[in-house]
């Protein structure tokens, strides 16, 4: 019964190869991942706790426990680190709306897990239950993409680029004055790094560099970006 189950985890890696190989930047490849990566897991415990061995039924209580406190405390950490984060680029990229997402989101999922243990809900309209279950909803999908982002984020790492590129595309942002912020200086900085390693071996790339705000100095050689403190 068991050796039939893996047949989930052997389409599932079949799929998620197929999906990554074809272009490694798409968020589908974290998420097609994350099912792999889940049901494996699931039929690893199952396969230990009906097994006669004692200690691998004792390792798979392991997983179980950690699954465990991963949703009883998981969302309560997401939100403190969303309202760390939210505070760090707020300091460090400047006070604008689209810097100010993840500090809202972190407070919102405080707001919620406050709400969820307090149980109000059950007090109020019928048409404030529909609310909550349809904030409940949105917030399940929200954590899917969330986590297949994290996985995509985590597999890209592992693509290197051929060092046989034309063009290096860097997305731009914000420049103040002739500063720039730490995380457009980051994605320059990896730019340069890639135009260096290229120029090696073979005729280094162009380095576009998309949107401009601000003025910025003229070079003929690409140097180290000068970081906002």
């Amino acid at each position: 019964m068991i050796l039939a189950l893996w047949i989930v985890p052997l389409v599932t890696l079949v799929i998620f190869l197929w999906f990554y190989l074809r272009d490694p930047r798409r968020i589908i490849n974290g998420f097609l991942f994350n099912i792999f990566a889940l049901s494996t897991a699931g039929i690893c415990i199952l396969a230990a706790i009906t097994s006669n061995i004692w200690i691998l039924r004792l390792l798979a209580i392991i997983p179980i426990i950690l699954i465990f406190l991963v949703l009883l405390f998981g969302g309560f950490a997401l939100a403190i680190l969303l309202v760390i984060n939210g505070r760090i680029l707020i300091k460090k990229e400047g006070r604008k709306f689209s810097n100010y997402l993840a500090l809202i989101l972190g407070i919102c999922i405080l707001a919620y897990i406050v709400i969820t243990i307090i149980q109000p809900v059950s007090y109020v309209p019928w048409w404030v239950q529909v609310l909550y279950s349809g904030i409940t909803i949105l917030l399940f999908y929200f954590f899917i993409d969330l986590s297949s982002f994290l996985s995509a984020y985590f597999l890209y790492q592992f693509n290197r680029p051929k060092l046989n590129q034309n063009f290096i595309v860097v997305l731009g942002s914000r420049i103040i004055g002739y500063r720039v912020p730490p995380l457009l200086a980051n994605r320059i900085n990896k730019a340069i790094e890639f135009y260096y390693r290229q120029e090696t071996v073979t005729t280094p790339p162009k380095i576009i560099f998309s949107g401009e705000k601000g003025r910025m100095n003229k070079c003929q050689r690409p140097k180290r970006c000068k970081l906002m403190r």
